[in-house]
């Protein structure tokens, strides 16, 4: 009878010891890379075709002339999600998936290399974790770093406004939830960020945008310290986008604004599927 107890009590601590150990080695629920991302192709406006005029001599010629001209400060991705949700092993095999019907989450893009970055590239993957909404500070350095004139219409600070130019949604980052006042530093006047268009008009409902940073603090070159800044979409299920075609997300991304700059910035983007 001592034999058969103690051996019940073994099982019993052997079972316990091995639920332990899945409680502890359970992963953590975070934006990823996503599986494969593939480029469709791009659209711009403007061509160098001249517009003819033919007036008469001996008369001052009054015209207004209106253009749309590209913006060199900034860049954008739309398109669509696909897949499913699985139960995998590290291989990507799945015990069981159900394939997604209701497009919900996040798509984020930061400037910041996963491994082996210099400079303002350096940050690595985000901490998920430490997510909060970027402050007044971090936008401008941002800003600066680009080669934004402040002044100028489509700079990064009257493109990315907060207070009463935009009330984030909240949402999760992984298990970190972000919300219009959680703002780095306690700064208030809430997220800054922006309403993409619909239908080729601004609104100020879908497409929400939020400059983000991980509290990521570090030497950028020649001793400037800044923030790692992570760009933030609000994914939705296929509502009408900036050119009245449906799409679940569409992002918009500063560049270098440097007359004749001939590099563009790479961004890594990471997905999060609720």
């Amino acid at each position: 009878m001592a034999t058969k107890k103690t051996t019940t009590i073994l099982l019993a601590v052997l079972m316990a010891l091995a639920a332990a150990a899945l409680v502890w080695a359970a992963p953590s629920i975070e934006p990823t890379q996503p599986s494969t991302m593939t480029y469709v192709g791009n659209s711009t406006i403007g061509g160098q075709s001249g517009i003819e005029q033919s007036h008469q001599r001996g008369y001052i010629h009054y015209v207004n002339i209106d253009e749309s001209a590209p913006t060199q400060k900034w860049k954008a991705y739309v398109g669509n999600v696909t897949g499913e949700f699985a139960l995998q092993d590290a291989s990507g095999n799945a015990i069981y998936d159900w394939n997604i019907a209701t497009i919900t989450g996040e798509l984020y893009a930061t400037k910041e290399a996963p491994t082996g970055g210099s400079g303002r590239f350096q940050g690595g993957i985000p901490d998920w974790t430490a997510v909060t909404c970027a402050n007044s500070t971090i936008v401008y350095d941002e800003e600066s770093q680009f080669n934004h004139t402040a002044a100028e219409e489509d700079s990064l600070r009257n493109t990315f406004k907060n207070g009463n130019n935009f009330n984030l949604t909240s949402f999760y980052a992984g298990e970190k939830l972000v919300t219009d006042s959680t703002v780095i530093g306690g700064e208030a006047g809430g997220c800054f960020g922006a309403y993409m268009n619909k239908n080729n008009t601004d609104q100020f409902t879908n497409w929400q945008e939020v400059m983000l940073t991980d509290a990521t603090y570090e030497d950028e070159g020649a001793g400037d310290y800044d923030y790692d800044v992570i760009y933030a979409t609000l994914l939705e299920n296929n509502v009408y986008g900036f050119d009245s075609r449906l799409y679940d997300f569409q992002i918009l991304l500063p560049e270098v604004a440097t007359d004749g700059a001939t590099t563009v910035t790479t961004y890594y983007f990471y997905i999060e599927l609720t």
